[in-house]
């Protein structure tokens, strides 16, 4: 069936390198993180005529709701700020990230360096920052004081797309014979394709608004 010409424009032109580009990086954050992001606030911009309509997001991302707990870690002897009956009141931890994406590079008669792709997760017992460039893939784990996390330090050759295809036709031959996909290979259902196209139209629609991934997501 040949789908209606309003279509591609939607989802290509619309969105352009951005949706191209990023839904690689919204995949690697479903993967990765414990809790994906559920809500975003962005700004999308156009800074070079020749990428349009947008080629660059500055954005916050946020989880669910029921991600966000009571402050951890030592106590202090400063006292908490009083609401106007009176009660103590005090921050909750409420984790989020931040996300920038953009093409919008300058033209330089000398080569400029390589943007690398930078993943940084800080958590309560550790910091992993995941660093990719054109052909290595940096990874290291940084334990915090007292933990038990152990220090990692790894490199390897960057691979992507072909270890995408080749998951996906393993995944497709292991259905056909009943059996099972490898765990090792297994990181979501190609429905889960969608949750990355609506994480990157929801960054691209926000322009400065709250807006809920799963409601996107129902739109597409």
């Amino acid at each position: 069936m040949t789908p209606p010409s309003s279509f591609f424009p939607r989802i290509i032109f619309c969105s352009g390198f951005l949706l191209d580009g990023g839904v690689h990086s919204a995949a690697l954050l479903r993967v990765i993180l414990p809790d994906i992001p559920a809500s975003v606030v962005s700004v999308a911009s156009l800074h070079r005529r020749l990428f349009p309509p947008h080629d660059t997001i500055q954005a916050i991302v946020f989880p669910k709701d029921d991600s966000v707990v009571d402050p951890h870690g030592p106590t202090t002897r400063l006292r908490p700020q009083s609401d106007s009956a009176g009660q103590q009141t005090s921050g909750r931890s409420v984790p989020a990230g931040t996300i920038t994406m953009s093409w919008a590079l300058p033209d330089l008669e000398t080569r400029s360096p390589k943007i690398h792709q930078i993943l940084s997760v800080t958590c309560l017992n550790g910091r992993l920052t995941l660093i990719n460039d054109n052909q290595t893939r940096y990874l290291e784990v940084f334990p915090a004081q007292g933990s038990e996390v152990e220090h990692i330090k790894e490199s390897s050759t960057k691979k992507g797309v072909e270890l995408e295809i080749a998951w996906f036709a393993n995944a497709v031959q292991a259905r056909r014979s009943g059996k099972e996909v490898e765990p090792k290979e297994d990181f979501g259902k190609p429905i889960n394709m969608c949750w990355d196209v609506a994480f990157i139209q929801s960054l691209l629609k926000s322009n400065g608004n709250k807006v809920s991934i799963l409601e996107t997501l129902g739109e597409l």
